[in-house]
């Protein structure tokens, strides 16, 4: 018989008599949706309101949240959720074949335990454990226990056992003890964001709405709403030249920075004034010119949000969601602000300065390198799991999984009873980022289009950097989902804290499949971007290990503070160029 659990814990009896379920098999708030590897900018025409919701097909819908099932004794957790009644995948399939024949080579003087879940961080403090489960009467008994031993067959000879061996019973490697506490983030952040962010003062001249038609007034007060500082003009430099940036684009220009680990939407990451979770445009390279390039700029917008498609850049409504389920809330989608905005600087006198990024999150990169990693944490964790083996299942094997996707299973055996081990079963979808290299090449074209019609004098486009360099504390993000996802038995089995351990974002195997796919996606955006002698199209820079972020899921392969830092000089580099 299969049962259906959701991964999280609901205080809503689901049985007869309102009895819950037991502590032990619930299951702790969902993993991220998005958490956004890029996010991604787009313009549309000047005069244009938000327009309908994007079409279904132009960024992926997020992946199912996991799920917990109770499968012939054996617990799993599916992620993303595979629901009853759908068909089980071949892997899971022959993977009950061999827990079926395992257990059939038991003895049968082993009884099943119950093992009590420890109370979860998302539970109340009164959660007790409840008498578990009684089998189901569906549930068809083991056969009887053959001898685990060797026989011989009529010639003398040894006939191997059926049953396979007991695996082992301490872990490949031994766990790391050391008691020092777990780092939120051990590459280097000179210039970490302000805990308690505040808002920018009122500039003396602010370029108020005064004089423009209603709709173009209305622009500009929602613009303000993404103002993120300003400067009095007449204490610049350049009296003259006063300058308004605006920016817009992904969670590289949001900016998206996680300050510790986390296997939900968006743990443990940085917001600015705004309170937008994933945002945080003072520590955005754009941000960084502002405060530290450029003395000039008068007024620093930011209309990038964290896991925007370029679809969404050009037509969101309030009601559309970032990657970290923040509402864009704005009557007009992000590139109409951006236009109003550079328009009302130019009738100022003022120059107005734009960058964006943009173009991978219309593809479902972001969930490919989200479940990849979780793969990497699982497979680095088993070392310390007793009576546990870690799989991949791709055509290709473990070196095609990127291009080809395919899953990742994590089993581990219940050495206190025969029944209810733990299967933990992450899917890897197959990138798609081909099929929508066409509408990337056209939205492109689009903003910068929309912004030389607007009157923008400075235009640059900053292409995707080489993720490859990217490191994770993979022993502290492994140790973390397993403790959280796991039945308390299995938490009881690990150690309780765990040794920091940087490894390769991307395993050295998928090094050169992650190279191409970025390549490629680049090319796409530069294709039809207009020549045009305001116009730069910055080439990637080159990032080292320590400018990228080493937390996950959401901060890997995102750029710290140093990364940023540097950022913001390739910008300032392409601003003079042009």
């Amino acid at each position: 018989m299969i049962k259906l659990r959701p991964a999280r814990w609901s205080p809503e009896p689901d049985r007869p008599g309102g009895r819950r379920p037991p502590t032990w098999r619930a299951a702790v708030a969902a993993l991220a949706a998005a958490a956004a590897v890029f996010a991604i900018a787009a313009a549309v025409p000047a005069s244009g309101r938000a327009g309908p919701p994007p079409p279904a097909n132009a960024q992926l819908v997020a992946l199912d949240e996991p799920c917990l099932r109770v499968i012939e004794e054996t617990e799993f957790e599916f992620d993303p959720c595979i629901p009853e009644g759908e068909p089980l995948p071949p892997d899971v399939l022959e993977l009950l074949e061999q827990i079926r024949r395992e257990r059939a080579c038991e003895s049968p003087t082993l009884s099943p335990a119950a093992p009590q879940r420890e109370a979860l961080p998302n539970e109340t403090a009164t959660l007790t454990a409840e008498p578990t489960d009684t089998p189901s009467e569906s549930a068809s008994p083991p056969p009887e226990s053959p001898s685990p031993s060797a026989s011989t067959d009529p010639t003398g000879s040894p006939t191997p056992s059926p049953c396979p061996p007991d695996p082992t019973s301490s872990p490949t490697s031994p766990p790391p003890t050391d008691p020092s506490p777990t780092p939120s983030d051990p590459s280097p952040s000179p210039t970490e964001p302000d805990p308690t962010p505040t808002p920018p003062s009122d500039c003396p001249a602010d370029g108020d709405a005064r004089g423009v038609a209603d709709e173009m007034a209305d622009k500009l007060r929602e613009a303000r709403g993404d103002r993120i500082d300003c400067r009095d003009p007449n204490t610049i430099p350049d009296r003259d030249n006063p300058v308004v940036l605006v920016a817009a684009g992904n969670s590289v220009t949001s900016a998206h920075f996680q300050f510790g680990f986390g296997t939900g939407t968006c743990e443990n990451t940085a917001f600015d004034f705004r309170n937008l979770t994933g945002n945080h445009a003072n520590f955005s390279y754009a941000g960084r010119y502002y405060a530290d390039l450029n003395a000039n700029v008068v007024e620093y917008y930011n209309f990038a949000r964290t896991g925007f498609g370029t679809r969404q850049m050009q037509a969101a409504i309030p009601a559309t969601t970032d990657g970290c389920n923040n509402q864009w809330n704005r009557t007009f989608a992000p590139m109409v602000l951006a236009d109003a905005v550079v328009r009302k600087a130019k009738a100022d006198g003022r120059k107005a300065y734009f960058v964006a990024d943009g173009g991978v999150n219309n593809t479902n990169w972001t969930d490919v390198i989200k479940q990849l990693v979780k793969c990497r944490g699982m497979e680095f964790v088993q070392n310390a799991l007793p009576r546990s083996e870690f799989t991949w299942d791709a055509a290709g094997g473990r070196g095609g999984i990127v291009t080809n996707g395919g899953s990742c299973t994590l089993r581990v055996r219940n050495p206190f009873g025969r029944r209810w081990d733990f299967v933990r079963r992450i899917d890897v979808p197959t990138y798609n980022g081909a099929i929508h290299f066409n509408t990337i090449r056209d939205d492109a074209r689009d903003i910068v289009n929309a912004m030389i019609a607007a009157g923008a004098d400075k235009i640059v486009w900053m292409l995707y950097y080489d993720i490859n360099p990217a490191n994770v504390d993979i022993a502290n993000f492994g140790w973390l989902l397993a403790r959280r996802n796991a039945p308390g038995w299995l938490v009881g089995l690990m150690p309780p804290r765990i040794d920091p351990v940087l490894q390769p974002l991307i395993d050295p195997m998928w090094v050169g499949a992650v190279r191409t796919l970025v390549t490629d996606l680049n090319n796409a955006i530069r294709a039809r971007i207009p020549v045009n002698p305001k116009v730069r199209v910055q080439a990637a820079l080159a990032m080292l290990p320590g400018d990228l972020q080493a937390t996950a899921i959401g901060g890997s392969p995102h750029p710290n503070a140093r990364g940023q830092t540097k950022l913001s000089e390739h910008l300032d580099a392409a601003f003079r160029a042009i």
